[in-house]
């Protein structure tokens, strides 16, 4: 079990809380400097809308002259009476509120950390919430910081110090608490790490608030003079409405366009609610590593379904030339420092977050080897380099990937209460009808899942179960055909008995088995494949044999008739497997339809462009997601080798439809209908 990577990186976001009406001043060191934000996954820096003018005061530095011809740095004083009042200003108490807060929620991990009452997944739930809180409150705390900047220079610095190692401290923290829920790692090892970096955090986090209380307690409202401020556009209108003026030499503020991003408008598309539509590889690749957001759904759509448009080697290539991503040229200093921090930095962390999952949930060893091998090498070379703690883990993962088997385990929890095997009374003879039909259920069942957990992702692409390619889908092929041999096998265990009572008592068999499949095991696969026998030509057209079969095996089969009944797209199915927990096994012809469905409906490139419908490609993985869903839970029940040596010899010998229908029709010839009458009559004892 993993959890999925939440927003860390935006912890200097504007908290819900903050009036964005009493803005006054924002830093453009602050990431708040940039307009406000549109919608989260929807807007890109090269096309958004400015909403604020910029003027530039005085500057700091000594070559810049004021228009007096001062050199020297003088404080912009707001007059008294628009001082903010430390004992009535909502910012204040939002403040103390944040700090009163803070203060205690390190010592609060710690405390969670070495109690240990929970298992580690719980545990490591437990402690990314609490993270994830910590970071929203420290993002809030230093926002309402910056807004009222009633600090000196070297506080400030202070300030952007802690806000750099803090945002490294909770990516760090974020990586070792996922750790917490990898299995193959002790836990002492993992909570080992936990602590050590949260107790390396407490420093920066103390820093801060021992500002904050300084600006609680400071008495007067300065604000240090810097280099460039913002006022938002609101305050400059009403200024100009009543007759002030800005300073006489201020110049237009440049946005921070080296953070922003890196792809041109027309390289992507969104839809109407904010969702990726299309892109080129590129820019979808660059979407998948953002510095300023993650969006998890998109990366496990992009995951699983990228197969549809590149190679493994194509990704990991374009991975490894965003990792090295270089700044924009002439950049001052300061700005390369603040495009390393806030951006590269960030970055590379979404491409080991990305090549982490890719490893550990989407790739098939069997499949991507050599990718494997140029991945453990650029670990221990260029990601070791930049960042250490994140190569160790991935190395680990690399290597444990290698050395197991092709295909991905996906079981997740070994069963534990395993019922005991129902054997026939006499295991070394025995016929069809003396097995029990539970445990024939259950051995079809184990048989079945099999198959159906070792679909890959990239077999639902592109239709490749029904290519020319016999090498594409094969898992599919494989589920395929053993659905259809049970079909088969189904039918001719029933049309090999001469006599009608045996005939009768084959179906009654079949019938309890499919119920059995459908209503306690929920192995809806292969209680469809049973089903399909009594719907054949073969088998339905035996109207002697179903009217001794009686009213109850046809009530009994009405019912698993209307579960899977086709109309309104197998709606009563689909809300049917959507309420029933793992273990299951759905019915693989219904996610074959929507994939088909999808392909079909759907073009690979945006009308009239050159961007890969990522659209439909969220749709398919929709469906992937949802086939992944059951494959990761088993079923408890031992697998008994003379069963299931008997159902294979049984599968593999069955006769194929014109073989069937041609012994139905000896078994039960055509019947005229004048035939048909006599013969009732004669059976009832009216003739």
């Amino acid at each position: 079990a993993s959890y999925p990577p939440t927003a860390i990186t935006t912890i200097l976001e504007e908290g819900s809380t903050a009036n964005k009406s009493s803005d006054v001043l924002l830093s453009p060191t602050s990431p708040r400097f940039r307009e406000h934000r549109e919608n989260s996954t929807s807007s890109h820096f090269s096309n958004r809308t400015t909403t604020t003018h910029a003027t530039s005061m005085h500057s700091s530095s000594p070559g810049n002259n004021s228009s007096s011809g001062s050199s020297t740095s003088q404080p912009l004083l707001i007059p008294a009476d628009e001082r903010f009042d430390n004992s009535t200003s909502p910012s204040y108490d939002n403040i103390q509120s944040c700090v009163a807060e803070l203060e205690g929620s390190i010592d609060d991990m710690l405390i969670i950390l070495d109690q240990r009452r929970h298992q580690r997944d719980a545990l490591a739930a437990l402690l990314l919430a609490r993270l994830d809180h910590m970071c929203q409150r420290t993002g809030q705390l230093l926002f309402r910081i910056e807004r009222i900047l009633s600090i000196d220079r070297d506080v400030e610095l202070q300030i952007t110090d802690c806000k750099t190692k803090l945002l490294h401290g909770f990516g760090v923290l974020f990586v070792k608490l996922q750790c917490m829920t990898n299995v193959h790692l002790p836990i002492e090892d993992a909570v080992l790490d936990v602590e050590t970096v949260v107790e390396h955090m407490k420093k920066p986090m103390n820093l801060i608030i021992k500002c904050s209380n300084k600006i609680i307690d400071h008495g007067e409202l300065s604000i240090s003079q810097r280099g460039s401020l913002i006022l938002p556009a609101e305050d400059l209108l009403n200024n100009k409405q009543q007759g002030k003026s800005s300073n006489s030499d201020s110049k237009p503020l440049s946005p921070r366009v080296y953070m922003g991003y890196d792809y041109k408008p027309e390289e992507i598309a969104f839809t109407s609610d904010g969702k990726i539509k299309g892109g080129t590889l590129s820019a979808l690749i660059e979407r998948l590593t953002l510095h300023d957001q993650s969006d998890t759904k998109f990366i496990q759509s992009f995951l699983l379904t990228y197969r549809a448009f590149c190679s493994s080697e194509e990704l990991f290539v374009r991975l490894k030339i965003r990792f090295d991503l270089q700044a924009p040229p002439d950049l001052t200093p300061f700005e390369f420092e603040d495009w390393k921090e806030s951006k590269q930095k960030l970055i590379r962390l979404r491409v080991f977050n990305v090549f982490k999952h890719w490893v550990e949930y989407y790739m098939n060893v069997e499949e991507d080897q050599s990718v494997l091998h140029d991945l453990l090498e650029f670990t221990n070379t260029t990601l070791r380099a930049s960042i250490s703690f994140s190569a160790d883990q991935l190395e680990r993962l690399i290597r444990r990937r290698l050395d197991s088997d092709p295909l991905r385990k996906l079981v997740v929890n070994t069963p534990r209460d395993q019922p005991t095997p129902i054997l026939p009374r006499n295991v070394k003879k025995f016929r069809l009808l003396d097995v029990h039909p539970l445990e024939m259920a259950r051995q079809l069942t184990i048989m079945d899942f099999g198959l159906y957990r070792s679909i890959q992702p990239s077999e639902c692409l592109d239709k490749a179960w029904s290519s020319s390619d016999k090498s594409k889908g094969v898992h599919i092929r494989q589920s395929i055909e053993y659905n259809n041999q049970v079909t088969m096998w189904v039918s001719d265990s029933i049309l090999c008995q001469t006599d009608i009572k045996k005939r009768v008592n084959t179906i009654k068999y079949w019938v309890q088995v499919a119920e059995k499949c459908c209503q306690q095991l929920h192995s809806f696969n292969t209680c469809m494949a049973i089903l399909s026998a009594f719907e054949s030509s073969a088998i339905a057209r035996l109207s002697r044999t179903w009217e001794v079969a009686g009213s109850r095996v046809q009530q009994t089969l009405n019912g698993m008739r209307e579960i899977f009944a086709s109309n309104k797209n197998f709606a009563k199915y689909r809300t049917l497997v959507h309420s029933v927990n793992p273990p299951c096994i759905p019915f693989l012809g219904v996610y074959l339809q929507d994939l088909t469905f999808i392909e079909d409906g759907n073009p690979h490139m945006l009308k009239n462009t050159e961007l890969i419908n990522f659209a439909k490609l969220a749709k398919t993985s929709e469906v992937i997601r949802e086939i992944q869903q059951y494959q990761s839970t088993p079923y408890p029940f031992l697998s008994v080798s003379m069963l299931q040596m008997f159902i294979r010899a049984n599968l593999q010998s069955s006769r194929d439809d014109e073989l069937l229908y041609s012994e139905s029709l000896k078994i039960e010839p055509k019947e005229r209908t004048d035939e048909k009458v006599t013969r009732l009559l004669e059976e009832s004892g009216f003739i």
